[in-house]
């Protein structure tokens, strides 16, 4: 009796230690949308759109650095797009971050279901009940109306570029090192904070393409501003007499 008394605490003694050792993590998909989409929810047929996923640690386990999961963007049940992510540093537990699909187009305008789904492939999630949210039968066609203008460019440093004296060539023209854009959204559809602003700088024959990020929502008739300090985006500034157009697309 004493030696089965004695085994039988030493298996939870076993059990306990692995209770203690053992890791939880829990990945959760907490919000997800579809951009741009208007107040109501219409989504614009022949525009990029974009799915977006906010993903939360909501267990009380640290998610390890370098730990990976894959992503999965699914429109109408077919798989739009799966993306690898590795985790740069630790995850805490309440910690949030956002991952968006690649560009896509809508052509036919019928009711569409929106999925998004964030599963390990390094790490054992026991709770996927949270690993996935879909929005149903949402609204697609004509009613929601895409209008993104450029305003207006403008050089903000140096600020005597403009009239520059070139002095028959003996003076160099200083280099551009800030510029500000101007995008207002003309449409019905609100972008929301992530989406995606591409958009192209040009000098002459000088062309860059360019991609922004928004970093707040931006509703019908609002304005995002932005401050272009990226030398590797910037322009050349002419070095001979003339009169050039610095514009955005």
């Amino acid at each position: 009796m004493k030696h089965f008394t004695r085994l039988f605490f030493l298996s939870i003694l076993v059990v306990s230690s692995y209770a203690v050792n053992a890791q939880t993590y829990d990945l959760a998909v907490t919000e997800m949308s579809v951009t741009p989409s208007t107040s109501t929810g219409n989504v614009p047929v022949n525009a990029n759109l974009y799915i977006l996923a906010t993903l939360s640690n909501v267990g009380t386990t640290i998610i390890p650095d370098q730990a990976e999961f894959d992503m999965h963007f699914i429109v109408d049940n077919d798989t739009l797009e799966s993306i690898t992510y590795t985790f740069q540093g630790a995850f805490n537990p309440g910690a949030t971050g956002v991952a968006n699909s690649s560009a896509f187009v809508l052509t036919n305008p019928v009711p569409t279901d929106f999925c998004a789904a964030a599963i390990f492939t390094t790490l054992v999630d026991p709770v996927l009940t949270n690993n996935f949210m879909c929005e149903t039968n949402v609204s697609v066609g004509t009613a929601a109306n895409v209008d993104l203008s450029a305003d207006s460019v403008a050089i903000v440093a140096p600020t005597n570029i403009d009239g520059f004296d070139v002095n028959n060539g003996t003076e160099t023209v200083p280099a551009m090192t800030e510029l500000l854009a101007v995008f207002t959204n003309n449409g019905n559809v609100e972008y929301i904070a992530g989406y995606p602003i591409s958009y192209s700088i040009t000098l002459g024959a000088q062309l860059f393409n360019v991609t922004g990020t928004l970093q707040a929502p931006m509703a019908p008739g609002e304005s995002t501003i932005r401050n272009i300090t990226n030398a590797a985006i910037i322009p050349n500034s002419p070095q001979e007499v003339g009169t050039y157009d610095l514009c955005v697309i």
